[in-house]
């Protein structure tokens, strides 16, 4: 973070090798492999005046996969480039926050279409989603949020009725967080808990039987 308003992340992700994923009870069979390194980027402009708070940020990733960890194909890769603005407001016991995000992503699949799991070579999809959070006296909070997924047809890799990746709804959640208010505990103040109960509603489905006359 420089001079509180530009704030730099650079990372990388891999993936755990077989062994270490079958020591921690995890099956790694059919799984996507990251082949090396991915490499994370994150940019963002904030901006603090008094009570409120300005973001807005860009973020991506690229990865090159093995398809089901078969390297017999070469691999695929995805490119992801997403952005986001925020907004927050607080007081003594009032904090709202309010949040849009954007974010496309470009698959080549000549791995994956040449090992039969893919009917293209390559897809586009893309995700935006607008969400809204409450939270009275630090402790009690109400989220809602809006999302919607869509990108190119593709029958084998999606194995939706339509083919398609088409998604969208809304998702409630309700939080409590019991040492919110006091600043977390005295031990590590920057901890916290917090206790959650979430509702996922899909509109897409519904409109689909719609049409259909089902």
């Amino acid at each position: 973070m420089f001079e509180n308003l530009l704030y730099l992340e650079i990372g990388a992700y891999t993936t755990l090798s077989s062994d270490v994923q079958d020591t921690l009870g995890v099956d790694p069979s059919g799984e996507t492999e990251i082949d090396g390194f991915a490499p994370y980027w994150r940019l963002a402009l904030e901006k603090t005046s008094g009570p409120h708070v300005l973001e807005l940020g860009t973020y991506g990733l690229y990865a090159c996969t093995f398809p089901g960890r078969d390297d017999s194909a070469g691999h695929d890769s995805f490119t992801d480039l997403g952005v986001d603005l925020q907004y927050q407001w607080f007081s003594a016991q009032h904090d709202v926050t309010l949040l849009a995000n954007w974010l496309h992503e470009r698959q080549d699949l000549d791995a994956s279409q040449q090992l039969g799991l893919a009917g293209n070579g390559s897809n586009d999809l893309w995700t935006t989603s607008l969400t809204g959070s409450y939270l009275f006296d630090k402790s009690y909070g109400i989220d809602a949020q809006y999302f919607h997924t869509d990108g190119d047809s593709d029958a084998l890799l999606y194995g939706s009725r339509t083919g398609r990746p088409d998604s969208n709804g809304w998702v409630f959640q309700l939080n409590y967080l019991p040492i919110n208010k006091n600043g977390g505990p005295a031990f590590w103040s920057y901890s916290n808990v917090k206790l959650s109960l979430q509702y996922t509603l899909y509109n897409l489905c519904m409109a689909n039987y719609q049409s259909r006359g089902d």
